[in-house]
């Protein structure tokens, strides 16, 4: 036997043990990592289905209002078609010859002589004393 003893053994037990605290401090940071990764996973996930969520939400008011706006122009069109047939039908019976005659003769006073009425010229030297006759019909 030597007339020392150095202790190997005990100095190389801490440095074993370093290794091991070191390796355990790595394996700790590497699981504290993952978990981090895996939160912020998580949260992205989260975010994109919120976002996604309000995206249809806004879509489904957008086509909710259209719709609304939609029947109430359709119903509009149907006013206004009936309106317009409305329109059509004053139209002719202002436009009507028994109307405009009737309206003639009690407002102005005028009455039809005959069933042609003449037209002439005002100066008949130089249409040849001719006369042009138009029929009422």
């Amino acid at each position: 036997m030597l007339a020392r003893d150095y202790g190997y053994e005990r100095v190389q037990e801490p440095e074993q043990n370093t290794r091991e605290f070191h390796f355990i401090d790595l394996k700790k940071n590497m699981e504290q990592e993952r978990d981090v990764f895996v939160r912020s996973c998580i949260l992205v996930i989260i975010t994109m289905l919120m976002a996604t969520y309000a995206i249809s939400v806004f879509r489904s008011t957008t086509k909710m209002a259209v719709g609304n706006s939609l029947l109430s122009m359709q119903s509009q069109e149907l006013q206004l078609i009936e309106s317009n047939k409305l329109l059509k039908l004053e139209v002719e019976q202002l436009k009507s010859p028994e109307r405009v005659i009737g309206f003639a003769e009690k407002t102005l006073g005028l009455s039809t002589a005959r069933s042609n009425i003449y037209v002439y010229p005002t100066n008949v030297k130089e249409m040849n004393n001719t006369t042009y006759a138009l029929s009422n019909k």
